[in-house]
């Protein structure tokens, strides 16, 4: 227990207030090695004290906490090598905020450390209670069991040795604890739970004035002031929770805590307060320490730093550092101005060093001269101030009087100084500090400064660019004449910043606000560019630059820059870079290959530049190109290419000086190709040839159109005078074939010289044709390009012949004014065409004379057969009757008949049929296909025909007779052709497609093999046996004519599923 209290008490006082904070406190303020090196005793000890506590307490949250404490001064030997190691670099606050260590963790850990040492020594009070009520009873317990008692005895006796054992070590303890009171260097007095006092020793009289009896059993509050009291009870409880380090009564601000003497004077004290348990009673030991010289050292401290702060801003508490009478001393010395130090009575206490070197006194010579003997006012005003301050009178220590005056040199040379006078009080003595500031040099300065500002001035007025400063913290601006100019303000007296602001563009404003808060945030330098008013109230883009000068916060105090007018300068870079885009794009766009080559010694050049064209063209980068030679490149690009070739075209180009253009033939990966090539010399101020510019024009694909142009050409007059026809260009200027073919001459005979020479070429045409050929040149000349006329003509031939000519004309070349120029002619020799269309003409008049007579004289003789062979039936009735073989015959002879009459008749329709006597008209296809539905109705309703018409509106223009008897034709044949048990569906539909109509017209009969598509448009052409399909077999063939007639075609699909299909083309208009 005795190891545990001492360890306890040890750390107690190392963590409280006497301990660490007080010694750290200490150094802070004084400044003093021997500080430091108390602080590293206390160290040891509590690191001492720590490794004791390990070993006595065992639970894992007393380790816990022991591991706290070694954690927390772990963390003060650091800082105090860093005050050690760093102890003269260090200011106040430095040295303040590096003290500053968070010991909260380890004042928990202390209180739980002390709280069990409270319960072991509650457990051994108990443990020798129990021990003692044991040995009562024992002793009153029968004599019978003696022996047992006996043993019991000896045990008791040897708990109650143990027992003694702590007795004396307690004692030990107390008696220690009591003698390390008594000799304690600090006043020490210990209290009950209720503040009474029980235990002081001798520094207590020392402090306060009372003895040792007059003390005891008194509450602790008759040493407080008054002020104390009322508040005490508050914190009684507080001081048992040990350890604890805390200012008591209200000096928890920084504020001295005070105790009362016994004369009742009040004495600035520092407690350190600790509590402990003795004899079961908890009581709480306070260490009071006199601070007085401590307390008065600090306000004279206070004092001195003021005054140094406020004579000597510019050193910043560098006295500090060392003592106050050496920091002094050095300051002084190390100034750059003159200094005395004054007392009350003007006498020179002290000067320092500058003072000495600038007059050439020492420091003796100095202190026996009264200050104003070398010390003079320029003045009157303050030649006066010195006189006062000579005859001791007072001065306000709150005011500095600054004023210019002369020091005067031991060898009586006057230097003009700056003079500073201030005030101050110190150990109740007034002291007077006068500093001089040498302004010899401050006259070239200031000549310098004033050139320098008019020269500054004079910049500022040249310049177009206004100049702006900005003072942020004041919120105030100077704008140069220039800047107020420029932004249309000249004319107002007191610069604001809304004039800037309002100037700019409302688009613009939030750029430049986010531009600035860029700068204020990245201190980079300010730059922006928007559109604002110019002195014309118009609109002009302005340049903007400036940056800023910060504060130790890195706030922006004081903000400086120009604004010029770029609104020309603008609408230069834009137009240059839309020229440079034009050119960039002209450029690199051309479909033309371009490169810039550098003209240098030795006939050679090197390539500058090279568009994606040219790379495209030889197949390479611009990098493979840029920086290299013509020779440097032949070898991998033009491999056959002798680079001698292209040097030679360079180099006539730059001697000449001239434009440069050839065509040349260049083999790249073995594909040939040609190109239009210009060069373009660049000179230079010299007129010297410093670049060539070269273009070069694939034009492969023209050289291989002139190569087939010629090919056509030839092939073009091949095929012509390989012509069947004759053909001719005739130029109506001029009245003059300009060509005629070979095919011309063989026809007429004529070449071309003798056409145009023919004295009497109107002759040449038959008279009975000529007007013809007149109307149809005019006719030609009038039509449109292209437009083809034809014109059947005769024309003497060489030979003296009439050659009969179809001809088509058409106009081929117009002049400048759009007037006929040329005009092509072909014609073909139809002299025998035309006789033997005569021939034809006369045989088909012949046939059909024939056809008609043949019919009807055949018609006749049938009619007669039919007639006797229907006479004759009528009266052999009852044998052809009774003989089955009679009636066959005669049945046979009838049918033969008709069909022989029908026969006749669709050869009459088929050969009646011509181009010649149609009756055209126009008609709707639904009006005719109604027609031809009426006259076989009687068919179509036996057979249950059904119909299926889709659009049937449409117009065309024919014989109407005839296409009813086309469709009558095609419905009479779906009906006969119809399959077994299934009603006959039709179904017609139209479309107009290219100027015609396009009719389709299909069945579900029993339909047409693919191989007889063709076959069933022949006369007479039948695909089944007579017996069991009725007809001529000349329908087909008759609708064939009937559409041929009308220009058109009519065809059988092949591929069809099931039924027949046609597919009738009419023309619209009829030819």
């Amino acid at each position: 227990m005795i190891q545990i209290n001492d360890g306890i008490s040890k750390l107690n006082q190392a963590m409280g207030f006497g301990g660490y904070i007080h010694n750290f406190k200490n150094y802070v303020i004084r400044n003093d090695k021997v500080i430091l090196d108390e602080l590293g005793n206390d160290i040891l000890m509590f690191d001492s004290a720590i490794k004791q506590l390990l070993v006595l307490f065992t639970e894992p949250d007393e380790h816990n906490a022991i591991n706290t404490l070694r954690e927390t001064i772990h963390q003060y030997q650091l800082n105090l090598a860093t005050l050690k190691q760093s102890r003269n670099n260090l200011s106040v606050s430095q040295r303040d905020k590096l003290v500053q260590v968070d010991d909260s963790d380890a004042l928990d850990a202390m209180s739980l450390l002390t709280k069990r040492t409270f319960e072991l020594n509650k457990s051994h009070n108990q443990v020798t209670q129990v021990a003692f009520n044991h040995m009562v009873l024992w002793l009153l317990s029968g004599g019978f069991l003696l022996l047992f008692i006996i043993i019991f005895a000896l045990s008791l006796l040897k708990a109650i040795h143990k027992l003694k054992t702590v007795y004396i070590d307690l004692a030990k303890a107390l008696e220690q604890s009591d003698l390390l009171i008594a000799h304690a260097p600090d006043a020490m007095v210990s209290i009950s739970e209720e503040g009474v006092i029980v235990r002081s020793n001798e520094q207590m009289f020392c402090l306060f004035g009372y003895e040792k009896n007059e003390l005891l059993h008194k509450n602790i509050t008759f040493l407080l002031p008054d002020d104390a009291k009322g508040g005490h009870h508050l914190h009684v409880n507080s001081y048992f929770n040990s350890p604890s380090c805390r200012v008591m009564g209200g000096g928890n601000e920084g504020k001295p805590l005070f105790g009362k003497h016994k004369n009742g004077q009040l004495i600035p004290v520092e407690i350190s307060l600790s509590s402990s348990v003795i004899s079961g009673k908890r009581i709480s030991t306070a260490t009071i320490r006199d601070i007085s010289l401590r307390v008065e050292a600090e306000d004279k401290l206070k004092v001195a730093v003021k005054l140094a702060e406020f004579n000597y801003t510019k050193l910043q508490q560098a006295q500090s550092s060392l003592n106050e009478k050496q920091m002094f001393n050095l300051m002084l010395n190390k100034l750059p101005l003159c200094t005395l130090l004054l007392n009350e009575d003007a006498e020179v206490l002290l000067v320092n060093d500058t003072l000495l070197i600038e007059t050439g006194f020492d420091q003796q010579e100095i202190k026996k001269l009264a200050f104003d003997q070398y010390i003079k006012a320029n003045e009157s005003e303050y030649c006066a101030v010195l006189h006062e301050l000579k005859n001791k009178k007072q001065i306000n220590p709150n005011e500095m009087l600054t004023f210019l005056g002369t020091l005067t040199t031991k060898q009586e040379v006057m230097i003009p100084v700056e003079i500073s006078i201030s005030s101050y009080s110190y150990n109740r003595q007034v002291y007077r500090l006068l500093s001089l500031k040498n302004l010899s040099d401050i006259k070239v300065i200031e000549d310098k400064l004033v050139n320098s500002v008019e020269r500054f001035t004079r910049i500022i007025s040249a310049i177009e660019d206004g100049i702006w400063e900005w003072d942020l913290v004041n919120n105030t601006v100077d704008y140069s004449p220039q800047f107020m100019k420029i932004i249309g303000c000249e004319n107002e007296t007191t610069p604001q910043f809304s004039h800037w602001f309002e100037h700019i563009h409302p688009d613009y404003r939030n750029k430049v606000h986010e531009t600035m808060a860029a700068h204020f945030a990245s201190k980079d330098k300010y730059e922006v560019e928007y559109l604002g008013l110019n002195h014309s109230g118009e609109y002009n883009w302005f340049f903007s630059i400036g940056n800023s000068i910060f504060n130790d916060d890195n706030e922006a105090v004081m903000m400086s820059g120009s604004l010029r007018n770029i609104h020309h300068r603008k609408l230069l870079e834009t137009a240059f870079a839309e020229k440079s885009q034009f050119l960039t794009t002209i450029y690199e766009g051309s479909s033309h290959a371009i490169w810039v080559l550098n003209v240098e010694a030795n006939n050679e050049f090197r390539f500058s530049a090279f568009n994606r064209t040219a790379c495209r063209r030889i197949g390479v980068t611009e990098q493979d190109v840029i920086n290299k030679t013509i020779t440097e490149l032949m070898p991998s690009i033009f491999e056959d290419q002798d680079p001698a070739y292209f040097i030679n075209h360079y180099t006539d180009c730059v001697k000449s000086g001239q434009d440069k253009d050839y065509i040349e033939y260049i083999d790249i990966d073995n594909e040939e190709r040609w190109y239009q090539t210009s060069l373009y010399p660049i000179k230079d101020a010299n007129g010297q040839v410093i670049k060539v510019v070269g273009t070069a024009i694939d034009i492969s694909e023209q050289k291989r159109s002139e190569k087939d142009l010629e090919e056509h050409k030839l092939f073009l007059e091949k095929m012509i005078d390989s012509a069947v026809c004759g053909l001719y260009v005739y130029n109506l200027p001029r009245q003059k074939n300009v060509l005629i073919n070979t095919r011309h001459t063989e026809i007429l005979g004529y070449s071309m010289d003798e056409l145009n020479n023919h004295a009497d070429f109107i002759s040449l045409f038959h008279p009975d044709d000529y007007s013809r050929v007149l109307a149809h040149t005019k006719k030609v000349a009038k039509s449109k390009d292209g437009e083809l006329s034809s014109l059947k003509f005769r024309f003497k031939s060489k030979e003296g012949a009439w050659v009969c000519c179809y001809l088509f004309s058409c106009i081929i070349k117009y002049d400048a004014d759009n007037k006929p120029l040329l005009m092509l002619g072909t014609f073909v020799d139809i002299t025998e065409i035309t006789l033997l269309m005569d021939q034809l003409q006369e045989s088909n008049e012949y046939l059909e004379r024939f056809a008609f007579v043949a019919s009807h004289d055949l018609q006749e003789p049938l009619r007669k057969i039919t007639a006797f062979s229907t006479s004759l039936a009528n009266r052999l009735e009852t044998e052809i009757q009774n003989d089955s073989t009679i009636e066959f015959e005669f049945s046979r002879l009838i049918n033969a008949s008709e069909r022989m009459r029908d026969m006749i008749k669709d050869l009459l329709k088929l050969s009646r049929i011509s181009s010649s006597g149609l009756e055209l008209k126009t008609y709707y296809l639904s009006d005719i296909l109604k027609q031809s539905i009426d006259l076989l109705s009687h068919s179509i309703e036996e057979k249950q025909v059904e119909f299926e018409l889709m659009d049937t509106k449409n117009k065309l223009q024919v014989d109407q007779g005839l296409l009813v008897q086309l469709f009558q034709n095609l419905i009479s044949n779906s009906i006969k052709f119809k399959v077994a048990d299934i009603a006959p569906k039709i179904k017609i539909s139209s479309e107009i497609l290219d100027g015609n109509l396009v009719i389709t017209y299909k069945d579900n009969g029993i339909g047409i093999a693919a191989k007889f598509v063709e076959q069933i448009f022949e006369p007479f052409r039948r695909l089944h046996s007579k017996d069991k399909y009725t007809g001529s077999g000349i329908g087909l063939a008759l609708c064939r004519q009937i559409v041929t007639v009308h220009g058109g075609v009519i065809e059988c699909s092949q591929d069809v599923k099931y039924g027949a299909e046609f597919i009738i083309t009419i023309p619209l208009v009829a030819n």
